[in-house]
């Protein structure tokens, strides 16, 4: 002990009274000294029973903060800005016993713009959340929402439970936020929360929470999303879903699992999925091109295009103009088609040398 005690010394007449209660909780609380810190609180003016308390809070130990409250109370000098700060540690690590001893003690919850419930639902610890929320003072819609918005983007299903209840969340703050990075991230559970709630809509902004949940692969979400239908059933329809644009998004990113999910529970016209085809061959996802070449009968132009490409590559490699001019006039006859080519020379760094031939 006696060397510890000499490193607090040191750290004590070097002012720095957060590393002297480090050393402290450290070493000798696990001991049960206890006493030293009171020791020190009464043989150092630079340190104080405030920073004991934050630093009691950050480690965890509520025995010791229930004894800085009666050691202030007994010289009547709180500490309030301290049992504050200190909440909002002991929030963002869940430590409810420390928080009902802070708010007992007067700790004030809406302190930086209510930092202790946004910590907490941010990181998940639902208990802390709802020891939060029965306080009257506490806002959760602070920030824009901010509670409930990080809760959804970390997938915390019991913390979004807990703020849906409160009638002042809003979940559909900025544009959906919620339903858009819970999908996006794969977080099924938080998405059939928000699917429960009338106000959250799925399909605004252009279904962006579905591109995202299909762009990431998550094809729970997106089979999730695709069955829930209050209003569409009502007043929309397949179609407005922009079922080719996820299609589209899906099979030229190579992604086979979602590629049959959207085939499979949609109908989507032949001309969509002859476009997805002609993405795919270009990206060279092979797997999901065969998949939608046995979905339909492609037709003679989806043959002459992929015919074409092929042609248009040992092109490139042997540069024989006379043949692009050839399998130009192929192309002539479909405009997308001509524009996937050009898209490929320009991959290939080579539209500058072949552009006057397609000209």
């Amino acid at each position: 002990c006696s060397v510890f005690y000499h490193k607090i010394e040191n750290c004590a007449a070097n002012c720095v009274a957060m590393d002297v209660l480090k050393i402290v909780f450290q070493h000798f609380l696990p001991r049960g000294n206890t006493s030293i810190i009171f020791l020190l609180l009464s043989t150092h003016k630079n340190i104080c029973s405030s920073d004991a308390i934050i630093t009691a809070a950050i480690c965890g130990h509520a025995d010791i903060i229930l004894s800085l409250i009666a050691y202030d109370n007994a010289l009547n000098n709180k500490h309030i800005k301290s049992y504050t700060r200190a909440l909002s540690s002991a929030a963002c690590r869940g430590r409810v016993e420390i928080m009902n001893l802070l708010l007992a003690a007067g700790a004030d919850p809406r302190h930086t713009d209510n930092l202790a419930i946004r910590t907490a639902s941010s990181h998940g610890y639902s208990k802390a959340v709802e020891l939060l929320l029965a306080d009257p003072r506490v806002d959760p819609t602070v920030e824009y929402n901010y509670a409930i918005r990080f809760a959804s983007f970390q997938g915390h299903v019991k913390v979004v439970k807990l703020l849906l209840a409160d009638s002042r969340v809003d979940p559909t703050t900025h544009y959906n936020y919620c339903i858009r990075i819970a999908s996006e991230e794969g977080h099924t559970g938080v998405v059939k929360l928000l699917l429960r709630d009338p106000r959250v809509n799925p399909f605004q902004l252009n279904n962006i929470a579905l591109e995202g949940a299909v762009d990431r692969n998550q094809v729970d979400v997106v089979r999730l999303i695709l069955r829930y239908n209050p209003r569409r059933a009502a007043n929309s329809s397949t179609a407005d879903i922009h079922v080719d644009n996820l299609l589209y998004i899906a099979s030229t990113r190579g992604k086979l699992s979602m590629t049959k999910l959207l085939i499979e529970t949609n109908v989507i016209k032949v001309e969509i999925i002859n476009t997805a085809i002609c993405f795919t061959f270009i990206n060279g996802h092979n797997n999901v091109l065969l998949f939608l070449l046995e979905k339909i009968k492609y037709n003679a132009n989806i043959t002459n295009y992929i015919r074409a490409v092929n042609c248009i590559d040992e092109c490139i490699r042997k540069k024989i103009p006379n043949k692009i001019r050839l399998v130009d006039k192929i192309f002539r006859d479909h405009v997308f088609s001509y524009y996937i080519v050009i898209r490929k020379l320009v991959c290939e760094h080579l539209l500058i040398d072949l552009l006057p031939l397609f000209l």
